[in-house]
């Protein structure tokens, strides 16, 4: 993995450097040579391997995004206990948001924006700088670990070793090396178990900050998955209530990547295609292109690998969120992804063929649904008891009128007995099966 890490690292070198200069000028980053990070942090200073990918549409020369392993070789995020779960908005959420704007009415427009480098503003106290430092150019991490397996194999306890090894110390490092350079983080980082727990609490506090300043006039709909947000402005002035959210992000210092910010009554967040003028919540035509030319091929193919059945069911399983038709048809196709390993290419039973032609039609034709509420509260409607007593069973009720007179309600009383109602009496006593008796009524 570490050598892994190393190629990509030297394919972005002069990217991930110009990167890491400029979070030093924001203050979410600082640089010292390997002696001073020694001499500062002592024990607690953990060189982690890093590594660098491009961003997805960037080309050769673009922004990367930088891999801080916290797991392999310092094991950081072995250590770090999550409070709580963190509970992100997905397609049912977006369902029961789109129905009550159905039942509201009116005119609705939605914006899209993406807080920038979102993991990065939260700070982290001065003292745990030293657990999420890195290195670009230099051997020092390189060199942990060499004397880590030189230790491990000279000790009888691995454990005794590897607990010693963790600890850097002067000695352990020519001059040249003490030298390099070695960059710490000062705020959260994406790769650290934590980072992402800390933003969604402080991404929350945000929002309900949004809330409080809008007030019930300009209040909106706003939803935030990790770093994308979505919020919907309503009613005849909805610009009123997106201007003043963003306004209110704007001042607290939140910075935004004003390039993604879109808008309008149909576009896509997080994968999902949201219509708010029909009220209808789906996926992308090119998603549900691919979904239904991928089912098409493996029903013609008759056999999939394993592996490759497993992948498509990844995404199977996300276009099953918002189109909820697809979801029961799954199940079969799960069961045979796990028949065996994942080279094995079985031939496809026919009803699993079927099932893979039946979701290409259908995805071909229709791929949103509507989120409109299908049922109205009506209010209280009806009253009814039971009552079962030394071998008597009586039942009642009453509609409850418009008028909200007793007086004026339709009613009912009825006496069970053994030779009316057997089953009322199938358990001995009838106090036994009250609670069937009530739905009865």
């Amino acid at each position: 993995l570490g050598d892994v890490y190393k190629r990509q690292l030297k394919d972005h070198e002069r990217k991930v450097i110009e990167q890491y200069r400029q979070e030093i000028k924001e203050g979410l980053m600082t640089v010292m040579s390997l002696r001073e990070a020694i001499e500062l942090y002592g024990e607690e200073l953990l060189i982690a391997a890093t590594g660098a990918i491009a961003k997805k549409g960037q080309g050769p020369d673009g922004d990367v995004r930088v891999i801080y392993d916290g797991s392999q070789g310092v094991f950081l995020n072995l250590g770090i206990k999550i409070r709580d779960q963190v509970r992100l908005p997905t397609a049912p959420d977006l369902k029961a948001v789109l129905a009550e704007m159905a039942e509201e009415g009116g005119e609705h427009f939605v914006l899209v924006y993406d807080v920038k480098k979102a993991h990065k503003r939260i700070p982290v106290l001065p003292s745990e700088w030293g657990r999420q430092a890195c290195q670009v150019r230099g051997s020092a991490a390189a060199a942990l670990q060499l004397r880590k397996a030189k230790r491990a194999a000279a000790s009888s306890s691995s454990s005794v070793a590897s607990g010693e090894s963790t600890r850097l110390l002067l000695s352990d490092f020519t001059r040249e090396e003490l030298e390099e350079d070695v960059y710490v983080n000062c705020v959260g980082t994406f790769g650290v178990t934590s980072a992402g727990y800390w933003w969604c609490r402080a991404g929350g506090a945000i929002i309900r900050l949004t809330h409080y300043v809008l007030g019930f006039v300009d209040a909106l709909w706003a939803l935030l998955y990790s770093d994308d947000g979505k919020i919907t402005g309503r009613g005849a002035h909805y610009e009123r209530g997106l201007l003043l959210h963003m306004f209110v992000l704007v001042i607290i210092g939140l910075p935004l990547s004003w390039k993604k910010v879109k808008g309008g009554r149909e576009l896509e967040w997080i994968g999902y295609w949201v219509d708010i003028g029909r009220f209808e919540l789906g996926i992308s035509a090119s998603r549900a292109a691919w979904a239904a030319r991928w089912l098409t091929d493996k029903a013609a193919e008759g056999k999939v690998p394993l592996g490759e059945l497993r992948e498509g069911l990844g995404r199977l399983q996300f276009i099953a969120g918002p189109v909820e038709y697809v979801r029961p048809f799954l199940g079969p196709l799960y069961a045979w992804a796990w028949i065996g390993p994942r080279f094995a290419k079985p031939k496809l039973p026919v009803m699993l063929v079927l099932i893979l032609k039946y979701l290409a039609a259908e995805l071909k034709g229709d791929h949103m649904m509507v989120c409109e509420a299908s049922t109205e509260d009506m209010g209280e409607v009806f009253r009814l008891d039971a009552k079962a007593d030394n071998g008597s069973v009586a039942i009642g009720g009453w509609r409850i009128p418009k008028s909200g007179k007793t007086m004026d309600a339709t009613w009912f009383a009825l006496e069970l007995t053994r030779a009316t109602a057997p089953w009322a009496f199938a358990r001995g006593e009838p106090f036994r099966t009250i609670a069937s008796l009530e739905l009865l009524g």
